[in-house]
């Protein structure tokens, strides 16, 4: 091939890249619906109430002082199969209204396998030990309402407080 065939390769190549990424950029801004209410508490309280929440639901939840969010994780197993769920809540204080408390949630399955190594003496296999390999079988964000509907009625419970339900999606 000659110069001006590679060049001409090169670009058409680069142009389907950009137009595979730019789909994958429209995912990124996609709506998810239902993970947002409006409390009507205070941020101090809702904060509580969301860390109680997760507790409640196995959660790990990390909150740093002076941030208003809080990240969560929990992993699920089932034998070789493993699910993470990784939550981050957003507290925005909106004065006499109260706190709007949005969640965004994500979902890693990913699944482990065990293998043995041998060592072959002429044709005899020798198992000498083995080792585990885990692979990321799927991945994304959830978009589930019911899931945050969940989430959104034990932070209630452990609020006591009323939600406005004119602001959930």
């Amino acid at each position: 091939m000659n110069r001006k065939s590679w060049i001409l390769v090169t670009v058409i190549l680069f142009a389907v890249l950009l137009a595979a990424c730019g789909s994958l950029r429209k995912e990124a801004f996609k709506d998810t619906e239902g993970n947002s209410v409006l409390l009507v508490s205070n941020e101090k309280e809702v904060r509580k109430a969301v860390l109680m929440t997760l507790a409640e639901k196995g959660f790990q939840a990390e909150a740093k002082e002076g941030f208003n969010t809080i990240k969560a994780r929990k992993v699920i197993g089932d034998g070789s199969t493993s699910s993470t769920i990784t939550m981050d809540s957003f507290l925005f204080g909106m004065g006499e209204k109260g706190t709007k408390l949005q969640v965004t949630a994500s979902e890693e399955i990913s699944k482990t396998s065990s293998h043995v190594k041998y060592f072959w003496l002429l044709f005899i296999p020798i198992p000498i030990g083995s080792y585990n390999t885990n692979a990321i079988v799927e991945t994304g964000a959830i978009n589930d309402k019911l899931f945050y509907a969940s989430f959104f009625q034990g932070v209630q419970k452990n609020l006591s407080a009323p939600v406005e339900t004119s602001m959930m999606k």
